[in-house]
């Protein structure tokens, strides 16, 4: 579990490194308040989920924003994809989504697959209502 000081010990590697500092995937938007606060990160990483949904991820890219912060965004399941695309489109601070070969496919828990809305390696957001898919539920 993360604790609020790690944040601190975090700034002090910051300081004695040139390397840019990514992390939060595991945090959530109190974790976030701490880091950006304290500017102990370069590049905030969010991951939809553990962060609390879309809208607490928004959140989490505009409190970033606000310290001229760019963001990462956390690979998951193929709809994480689309959710992560939505939330892409959304924030302006957001380089780059990560993403793995084996979630682009996702034929079996989503219609249509991530991989039919990838162009020249940019996400095509779908244009049909929600995230654009369907989800395929298991009996």
């Amino acid at each position: 579990m993360w604790d609020l000081h790690q944040a601190d010990i975090l700034l002090e590697i910051k300081r004695q490194v040139k390397t840019p500092i990514c992390t939060g995937e595991s945090l959530d938007i109190t974790g976030f308040r701490r880091l950006l606060e304290l500017h102990a990160v370069d590049i905030l990483y969010i991951d939809v989920y553990r962060c609390g949904g879309l809208t607490r991820s928004k959140m989490a890219a505009g409190m970033a924003e606000a310290y001229f912060i760019p963001c990462i965004l956390h690979y998951g399941d193929p709809l994480t994809i689309l959710i992560n695309g939505h939330l892409s489109a959304n924030a302006p601070n957001v380089m780059l989504m990560e993403i793995f070969d084996h979630t682009v496919l996702g034929g079996e828990v989503i219609y249509p697959p991530p991989s039919s809305f990838i162009k020249k390696e940019c996400l095509e957001l779908p244009t049909r209502p929600g995230w654009g898919v369907e989800v395929i539920e298991v009996a």
